[in-house]
């Protein structure tokens, strides 16, 4: 039975400075229309330029109406995308990805989440003993991906979505069964079960390829750390690294996330490593006694153990710290589309004045930024005529730290009990991979939706400019929810004992990720089928008979790429991160089990460090 129909109509638009010359790397073809290489002919001259939140003027350089019915993205036949046929391993999850979800139909690109058992047959390498297993996986979504096609280094993407949830008549959603107003918060998650995700990751790592992105993700460091080097697959001591790569430069697969959303709110991420020490982050919640708090307490910021909810909060528990903790000077704002709430104003005077005498153990409007992060920049808006980090107007949906702040990542054969499953004493090593233990970081915000976010188009905005003055920026409406300044991530707070790795503003090349998920440790579906008692009139308790979805996830994608600096690109390989070579010598990581070489349709193409020019999308 057909359990989730998510229709997502998307536009890409990918925009320079006017000043700028487009990179797509050599050779680029002239085009008969005179439109860019990359543009959609289609897409109308309005749309093709656009200014940025800092006033510079941008021009389109790639767009796709998608207004073609009976697209096929299936590997090979798509010049720009391509849907992945691969059980999803990641985040416990429950679904199968298949191209056949992914496709056009009136002017849209339609992404079907359904139901039904399928058996995955996987090689396990977590296991004590590696081995070839078969799981059921009770779901069928979509993803797409521009891999090895189509990247940018700095960009603008606008993403009009209307997020997956069940809202129609047939569903039992208390939205839908009684008069609401469309800007009511939600009051039952149950209906909102998936996970849809827009996101960009580095070139060097595909998506659910798990050989591609060990070691690999999210790797932003250019430093050579001798400490560091040996979990960094590419990294800044290696002088011989081959595969046409860049001597004695650091590598990797970061992550920003544009959205992924599911049921009250939207979270919006930059994910990268090396991760901070655990002297730089918040203390540990104490699961005995005398607070017997559980150890995810953290995500909900509702633990009692003082100083585990917020970093250098109630400063008292982080008073013999040589240095701040947590990245500083992160921006938060409003949602402006939500109701205010008059007890939730703030005064900027008040929260300044408690600044480095924090006593709250956890938010108190008083005393710390909106965004419950005590070291939040609170300097003004663009505008100046608001703050960021201060909730002048009693937004009930300003954007607050994320709880989840990272996790450590480490091969099977580690011991380091930090490790999600760390291997059991007096168990023999499997030595089927390189060493690798590491923390990677999670900077990211959480922001409040309404319900008119489940039946209305939303545009979200991601705007990443690379280098020591940059930033990345998200917005509502083209108004800002969060903002990590360059200078956040590259100079990190510093003393004591134990050093903290300044990371590298995100400049990899990133390609552009929509995808559908369902999964038990995110969103709304966390048990083995996603079943929870929703009765509905359908034929039974479990959640998706009782969901028929209509247009759950509408989405207008605006991608914009702006050079708005020489280093700024949108080609997946060029002199300054090299990737071709690489990609030939390392195919297996990257492909599916036949390690097809594809023909693409369209001459999508990539190239070389040498600048030899592929009429084909290596291997998908």
């Amino acid at each position: 039975m057909m359990g989730h129909v998510s229709v997502v109509a998307v536009v890409v638009l990918v925009m320079v400075r006017d000043s700028m010359e487009e990179d797509m790397g050599p050779p680029t073809l002239p085009t008969r229309s005179g439109v860019k290489t990359w543009v959609d002919v289609d897409t109308p001259e309005h749309a093709r330029r656009k200014q940025s939140s800092r006033g510079d003027d941008w021009q389109l350089v790639m767009s796709d109406e998608f207004n073609r019915d009976n697209r096929s993205f299936v590997a090979g036949e798509d010049h720009l995308w391509t849907a992945l046929d691969i059980p999803d391993g990641v985040n416990a999850a429950l679904g199968w990805y298949n191209s056949s979800n992914v496709y056009t139909k009136d002017g849209r690109l339609v992404v079907r989440v359904d139901e039904g058992p399928r058996n995955a047959t996987y090689f396990n390498q977590w296991l004590e003993i590696p081995a070839w297993e078969t799981r059921t996986m009770h779901y069928t979504g979509g993803m797409l991906q521009s891999w090895n096609k189509f990247c940018i280094q700095g960009g603008l993407i606008d993403v009009a979505v209307k997020l997956p949830g069940a809202v129609d008549a047939k569903s039992w959603n208390p939205h839908v069964r009684k008069k609401v107003k469309p800007t009511d918060p939600i009051t039952d998650v149950r209906f909102y079960p998936t996970w849809p995700g827009v996101w960009l990751m580095g070139n060097l790592g595909r998506a659910l390829f798990s050989g591609s992105t060990t070691r690999m993700w999210p790797w932003s460091f250019n430093e050579c750390d001798h400490a560091l080097a040996p979990h960094q697959a590419i990294n800044a001591c290696n002088g011989s690294v081959g595969f046409g790569l860049n001597p004695y430069q650091g590598r990797g697969a970061p992550e920003l996330d544009v959205l992924e959303g599911g049921g009250v709110g939207i979270s919006s991420s930059l994910q990268i490593a090396p991760g901070m020490p655990d002297a730089y982050r918040t203390l540990p919640p104490i699961t005995t006694a005398p607070y017997y708090d559980v150890w995810y307490c953290t995500y909900t910021k509702t633990c009692r153990t003082p100083g585990a909810n917020l970093a250098d909060a109630p400063t008292s528990m982080y008073v013999n710290r040589t240095h701040k903790s947590w990245y500083q000077g992160l921006r938060y704002a409003a949602n402006l589309r939500c109701p205010s709430n008059r007890q939730q104003k703030q005064s900027f005077d008040q929260v300044w004045a408690a600044r480095g005498n924090i006593t709250a153990n956890t938010y108190d409007k008083t005393q710390m930024s909106a965004g419950q992060d005590v070291h939040a920049d609170l300097g003004w808006m663009d505008n100046e005529k608001r703050r960021w980090g201060i909730n002048a107007n009693g937004s009930m949906c300003f954007a607050i730290g994320n709880g989840y702040t990272g996790t450590f990542l480490c091969d099977p054969d580690s011991y380091n009990p930090k490790c999600a499953a760390p291997r059991r004493q007096g168990v023999e090593p499997t030595k089927q991979m390189d060493s690798f233990e590491y923390q990677m970081d999670a900077i990211s915000a959480n922001w409040n939706i309404n319900f008119e976010a489940y039946t209305t188009l939303y545009r979200y905005s991601l705007e990443w400019v690379m280098g020591p003055q940059g930033y990345a920026r998200w917005m509502l409406d083209d108004n800002p929810i969060f903002e990590v300044p360059a200078s956040s991530v590259e100079k990190v707070p510093q003393g004591g004992a134990t050093p903290n790795p300044s990371k590298l503003m995100i400049e990899e090349p990133l390609y552009l990720i929509m995808n559908i998920a369902v999964a038990k440790s995110w969103g709304e579906c966390k048990r083995p089928r996603c079943t929870k008692f929703i009765p509905g009139p359908l034929d039974g308790p479990t959640v998706f008979h009782s969901m028929v979805l209509v247009g759950v996830c509408a989405t207008l994608l605006l991608v914009t790429c702006v050079l708005r600096a020489g280093r700024m690109r949108s080609a997946c390989a060029e002199a300054h991160h090299r990737r071709e070579l690489r990609l030939n010598a390392d195919d297996d990581d990257e492909c599916d089990d036949d390690g097809s070489d594809n023909h693409v349709q369209g001459e999508g193409s990539s190239d070389d460090s040498e600048g030899r020019h592929h009429n084909h999308s290596h291997c998908f």
